[in-house]
């Protein structure tokens, strides 16, 4: 409800349900009807209640000896939400140096910006959806930045507090302002502190660590950039878990079970690869892969993230033989890939009802290589859905074309060849557990095709 009350309806009406429906559609039909009449009344006069929230923060937050600083910083709260474990209050979790008066005036000086001076864009900036909003925005040079999750401002001096905190120096202050001009890392409140990519030669004069292990212990550049984000996304952003957002974790996945990535040492050959690694919820392996790239001798992963597909994105290093390494992206999707198409083409297919159709499916089963699974070939025609089934032909309906273990299909296998008659149609190729019916594991390909 922060939203609410950050947007001046504080007592904005609203209902709590359960995400996990038992009654499926008969359910819906039930409710939601009672649903919308409860949000539809009248408002009464609480709700109708409004009012900004603005909370007011002196600038000097503390003033005693350093030991009492260092005490009042480490203050914690215990919040319900997360069966009462302690929260800090002003740091990230862990000491950091206290933000005296001369510490940041220090700081403010590696930058010609004013203490005063607002966070803002320092050039347009096309801003990216994520997840299921996949909208880009156009942000303009001189839009004032914003902190989630609580949507505040805030000024140079502010993130040259925070800079001390996380213990940078003057001359790594102008990194902390483009981190703090992407928003902290903060993303839409349930960020993390994120992580960020430094290019340009600023990377060597402040002295970073680009090559091995560059994640890891010991570089105390690295590891003050990239604790920054964090302290600005609880202490710009007003992050507190359960109370103002609720962060999604990045390493477990949708379909259960955790993700690893990391180096595969080939002893062999002496080289080193990437790895991924699927697990249950146990910690019990369910496949592993590793992913060399050709011409490459050493390369690895530091981090995966999941993608909207349900693939996988690893951010790592790759080095020729006695080259330099450069930083890598890859993608890697472990489904099963079906593909179909008509007369060679993803579709749309459009064609008069006297040429001849020809319907092809390819497979790379990826992972999933020998797994025992359902088969489906399904066209939904101007007169029903028919299923494809081995030993039986067309029948109506929703039935497995066959039962058999994923394997590689790697050029055009014909399944439908003929005329058609007029209408339009949609093919389905697809692969999912092996139980008889569609299931959530569904991975499937489809062409559309107009018959004139």
């Amino acid at each position: 409800m922060h939203d609410s009350t950050l947007h001046g309806i504080p007592k904005l009406r609203h209902l709590v349900a359960s995400r996990n429906s038992v009654g499926g559609v008969t359910e819906a039909e039930y409710l939601l009807p009672l649903v919308i009449e409860e949000l539809t009344r009248p408002l009464n006069q609480e709700e109708q209640k409004g009012g900004l929230w603005a909370p007011y923060e002196s600038r000097i937050l503390f003033e005693g000896t350093l030991q009492e600083a260092e005490e009042f910083y480490n203050q914690v709260e215990y919040i319900p939400e997360i069966l009462n474990a302690p929260f800090s209050r002003y740091t990230d979790g862990l000491p950091v140096v206290i933000p005296t008066e001369e510490r940041v005036e220090a700081m403010l000086k590696g930058t010609s910006h004013k203490p005063d001076e607002l966070m803002t864009l320092q050039r347009d900036l096309d801003v990216r959806g994520f997840g299921a909003i996949d909208i880009s925005t156009r942000r303009k040079k001189g839009d004032l930045v914003t902190f989630m999750p609580m949507y505040r401002s805030a000024t140079v001096e502010q993130v040259a507090v925070n800079a001390v905190m996380a213990g940078c120096k003057p001359e790594q202050f102008p990194v902390v302002l483009a981190i703090a001009e992407s928003g902290g890392g903060t993303g839409d409140g349930r960020g993390g502190g994120g992580a960020f990519m430094v290019s340009g030669p600023i990377y060597k004069e402040i002295g970073m660590n680009v090559t091995n292990f560059v994640f890891g212990p010991g570089n105390p550049v690295n590891k003050a950039l990239g604790r920054v984000g964090s302290l600005m996304w609880r202490n710009l952003g007003g992050y507190k878990e359960t109370v103002t957002t609720i962060t999604t974790l990045g390493s477990p996945v949708t379909n259960g079970g955790f993700i690893i990535a990391g180096v595969y040492n080939d002893t062999l050959y002496g080289t080193d690869e990437f790895y991924l690694i699927k697990t249950n919820s146990s910690g019990d392996v369910g496949w592993l892969t590793t992913l060399p790239q050709q011409g490459l001798s050493w390369e690895g992963a530091y981090s995966v993230q999941e993608t909207t597909d349900n693939g996988f994105i690893m951010v790592g290093y790759t080095r020729e033989e006695y080259g330099q390494y450069d930083v890598c992206l890859i993608y890697y999707n472990p489904w099963p890939q079906p593909d179909v198409k008509a007369n060679g083409m993803d579709g749309p297919l459009n064609v008069s009802s006297n040429v001849i159709v020809s319907i092809t499916i390819e497979l790379h089963p990826s992972t999933y290589f020998d797994t025992y699974s359902d088969w489906w070939f399904v066209v939904w025609a101007p007169w029903g859905i028919y299923s494809l089934v081995w030993d039986q032909g067309w029948v109506p309906w929703l039935v497995p074309t066959i039962q058999y273990p994923l394997y590689h299909i790697s050029s055009p296998f014909e399944v439908f060849r003929g005329r058609l008659p007029p209408g339009n149609y949609i093919v389905y190729f697809g692969v999912d557990k092996a139980d008889g019916i569609v299931n959530p594991y569904l991975r499937y390909d489809e062409v559309w095709i107009n018959v004139k």
